[in-house]
């Protein structure tokens, strides 16, 4: 009986961390059959610890979700160079290769994208965005050809889903 009173507890106060991994697990289009949800607690942990606010909590999942399908061995952006196939961008949130880490390596790639968006907060807000989470975010998103604080990532229509569905569970 005591037993039984454990599972119904720890069910009861379950952390909501792990309700919107499993969210996040369950609700992508782009992933395949099995997702490792170890690798998305983790990425989920280092936006945490760049110092996202609760209001964008899960954009890395809703990046890598769009980008890769929590694939962290994807390759995109590839062409035609010298009769040779090149991809670009690499990895589970599709880094180029100006980041200098393995980009193969879901929590370094996390972590490198979550902080290079929340230093660029700091131009956002000096330009006067209305929105400098999101400005920033689609600034690193995109590269340097558009930027204006106007734009959207498409990552946010993912993010806005995740969140709505995430809301309903808990």
């Amino acid at each position: 009986m005591v037993y039984l009173v454990a599972i119904a507890l720890a069910l009861t106060t379950a952390d909501p961390l792990d309700t919107l991994v499993e969210v996040a697990a369950t609700n992508c289009r782009n992933a395949g059959k099995r997702v490792d949800r170890v690798m998305l607690r983790k990425i989920l942990n280092e936006e945490i610890k760049a110092g996202w606010p609760d209001k964008y909590r899960g954009a890395v999942l809703a990046a890598a979700c769009h980008e890769s399908g929590y694939n962290p061995l994807a390759k995109g952006d590839c062409r035609k160079e010298r009769g040779k196939r090149v991809c670009k961008a690499v990895g589970l949130l599709q880094l180029w290769p100006w980041a200098k880490i393995d980009r193969r390596d879901p929590v370094a790639s996390a972590r490198l994208w979550t902080r290079q968006i929340a230093r660029t907060v700091k131009k956002a807000k000096r330009k006067k965005c209305r929105r400098p989470w999101i400005t920033a975010w689609n600034w690193v998103a995109t590269g340097p050809n558009g930027w204006r604080c106007d734009r959207v990532p498409n990552h946010v229509r993912v993010l806005r889903r995740l969140q709505r569905l995430w809301r309903a569970k808990n």
